[in-house]
């Protein structure tokens, strides 16, 4: 072999992110040391690991020999019987197979490298896999026509490299294992630390309990409403509140400006009401304007990311959140992502396109949260979101009322439908109790509602504040035992119920 046939291997070689020589000497540590040096390294193996077939066929000879027939050291005569019993009859009958069977049976090798080596391999192996990943986003890539937004193009690289990293980061592997395995460590640990809430809380306590601790991890929680009885209001005060734990929060919002919330939490935390902060009336009363100052800092201090995606591709939305999640929010020593929460206001069809081909409503609501789903599921991390009901939602309090209900249902950890209370069940009810109920449709954790029942909630429109009432039962019980009698002049109370005005009904 000439100098230049030797350069042009070695360059092969490393282009395609294999070391052969690495390869034979963990099989020769294996065969060498036998079952304690194969526990020690087949969590970070496979078969696939090895790049050279006949290298792949020994690996599974030795597999099969230390799982399936539970030997402890391994000798010729069991490597070859293996070989033959699993359909690699070639590696003892070929010259040059029983030459490089012979080579690895009398390779030396000391015990603490063979860990070394198959770390080397793995790694090998984990920058094939990424290279056949960007391949299909290079395949992406060549589709661009030009007239995508840059934000496209990038998505595209970010997405290939996040769902990777995302894949690897939280891979528990393939082989089933007992249920019980880390279960004894995560329960001891969890009595040790206890905890309030499981997830991450809303403001809401009774909410919270309903639906098993607040917003899970790798869990899609939902509410849904009409229009303009309030979706992005239950968003914004979510938000406010969990920001204020000091969790970071992505709100993503697909109608309203930041503006628009900017008067809204402004109004929320300076107690005045969203119209005269607009108009700057407020400004004219010295402890309003104070007010409004204490809240600007209290508001620049929260960790509340915002963006509008009105218009943005759902695919480009998710590469902005993988983006965040990395950037803004990491991860801990041990690879779980921090607590962060995303909120997503709210699930719709962002544009036509998808529907000029031929394909329904219902079906790009549905990929859209199975996508969601996948996302919280990989990363780690909650997401919140609101979603409109169709018209059945006026009067029905069941899960069809959303548009393509079962395609979105599927995916949801729980759902809620927010509304504003009947004319019957204002009139035979304290206004204090509440102008809006929140019905516990699905829950896939926590206690649930009783059927009939629902959490009254109470809406402050003009201050863009949501507040948690008693639940209807609750309050039915406390009247039969005398602790709530309902008011003689209900119908003149309601008329001052504060529902908000029409900028604060989003």
């Amino acid at each position: 072999m000439t100098a230049v046939q030797e350069k042009a291997g070695e360059i092969e070689t490393k282009l395609a992110n294999k070391n052969v020589a690495a390869e034979r000497a963990v099989l020769a540590g294996l065969y060498a040391y036998g079952v304690d040096a194969y526990l020690d390294v087949a969590p970070m193996l496979s078969p696939m690991s090895f790049t050279d077939r006949s290298n792949q066929a020994i690996y599974k000879c030795f597999s099969h020999l230390f799982d399936e027939k539970e030997v402890k050291q391994l000798d010729e005569s069991s490597v070859f019987s293996a070989a033959k019993d699993l359909g690699y009859g070639w590696l003892v009958e070929k010259r040059d197979e029983i030459n490089h069977l012979n080579s690895i049976f009398n390779t030396h090798i000391l015990l603490e490298n063979v860990r070394n080596f198959s770390a080397k391999i793995s790694r090998l192996e984990i920058a094939r896999m990424l290279r056949n990943q960007m391949k299909e986003a290079d395949m992406s890539l060549n589709e661009i026509g030009g007239d995508e937004p840059i934000e496209h193009i990038l998505g595209i690289a970010e997405k290939c490299i996040f769902d990777f990293t995302t894949k690897l980061t939280n891979s528990s592997g393939t082989d089933p294992q007992r249920l019980s395995h880390g279960m004894r460590e995560h329960i001891m640990d969890r009595l040790d630390n206890p905890t309030e809430t499981i997830g991450l809380p809303t403001p809401w306590p009774t909410y919270n309990e309903a639906i098993g601790g607040g917003c899970r991890r790798k869990a899609v929680s939902m509410i849904g409403a009409r229009s303009g009885v309030g979706k992005s209001m239950l968003s914004a005060n979510i938000a406010k509140h969990l920001a204020e734990l000091d969790v970071p929060v992505l709100y993503l919002d697909t109608e309203m400006s930041d503006e628009d919330h900017w008067y809204r939490i402004g109004a929320n935390y300076a107690d005045v009401t969203i119209n005269d902060l607009e108009s700057g009336k407020c400004g004219g009363n010295f402890s309003e304007r104070q007010r409004v100052e204490e809240a600007l800092d209290k508001i620049e201090s929260l960790p509340i990311d915002y963006i509008n995606i009105s218009g943005t591709p759902f695919e480009e939305s998710l590469a902005i959140i993988r983006r965040w999640i990395h950037k803004n929010v990491g991860f801990e020593d041990d690879g779980r992502t921090k607590d962060c929460i995303i909120i997503y206001d709210y699930v719709k069809l962002m544009n036509g396109e998808d529907l000029k081909i031929g394909v329904q409503e219902y079906q790009v609501l549905g990929f859209m949260m199975t996508s969601l789903h996948n996302l919280a599921v990989r990363n780690d991390v909650p997401v919140f979101t609101m979603i409109q009901l169709n018209r059945d939602g006026i009067d029905k309090e069941t899960s069809d009322v959303v548009a393509g209900s079962d395609r979105v249902m599927w995916l949801t950890t729980n759902f809620a439908i927010f509304k504003p209370k009947s004319d019957e069940e204002i009139q035979t009810s304290d206004p204090n109790d509440g102008t809006h109920k929140l019905v516990i449709v699905k829950h896939r954790h926590g206690s649930g509602m009783s059927r009939g029942d629902y959490i009254n909630m109470r809406m402050e429109g003009a201050k863009a504040r949501i507040t948690e009432g008693k639940t209807k039962l609750k309050l039915n019980r406390e009247r039969e035992m005398g602790v709530n009698p309902q008011p003689t002049n209900v119908s003149d109370e309601v008329d001052d119920i504060p529902f908000g005005d029409t900028h604060a009904q989003n």
